[in-house]
């Protein structure tokens, strides 16, 4: 019998869920990262543009109102979180100043893809926040989303974690 030989997405699969795993395992710094970087400056832009409304410090012919503003904000944080390169260039740097990058381009998977799967699956458990954000706009809003939505935000997410895989890499490789 002929054993067939693993698709690239099967191959990529265990490394995206160690990743994630790696990062449910230290809960207390994804705890702490997930407050501290996405909580409190969100809660502060908040504040200040409800008391920036309220106040009439706004003009009224502004073309956003402030659930608007708010969704700008809460989104624009959400992707920051998620696209956060550090750890590859960190990591890869270091692999590469050490003279180690050799060992890992033997790899049945090319190591590129490899750390490519981690970073998507470190990412995932980041995509909390911008998956409640896009159901609050359902849930608020009267108009139902089409399929076209959807894919749109999930294109719109993995292309996202793509071009900061490509960008982070290639500065990891310049330095």
């Amino acid at each position: 019998m002929i054993k067939k030989f693993p698709s690239p997405f099967e191959r990529c699969t265990p490394y995206a869920l160690n990743a994630a795993k790696l990062i449910l395992a230290d809960r207390g710094m994804f705890i702490a990262d997930f407050f501290l970087a996405t909580t409190i400056p969100f809660v502060m832009q908040v504040l200040i543009w409800s008391y920036l409304y309220r106040e009439n410090q706004i003009p009224a012919h502004e073309s956003m109102n402030l659930s608007q503003t708010i969704f700008y904000f809460a989104l624009a944080i959400g992707f920051g979180r998620l696209n956060n390169g550090y750890d590859i260039i960190a990591g890869l740097s270091q692999v590469v100043r050490e003279g180690a990058l050799e060992p890992h381009l033997l790899r049945p998977l090319p190591y590129p893809i490899q750390k490519l799967a981690e970073f998507i699956g470190g990412g995932i458990l980041y995509t909390v926040p911008i998956l409640i954000i896009a159901l609050t706009i359902v849930l608020t809003t009267s108009k139902i989303p089409t399929l076209h939505f959807w894919f749109g935000w999930f294109i719109l997410l993995i292309s996202s974690q793509i071009l900061c895989f490509l960008v982070s890499w290639c500065i990891a490789i310049m330095s």
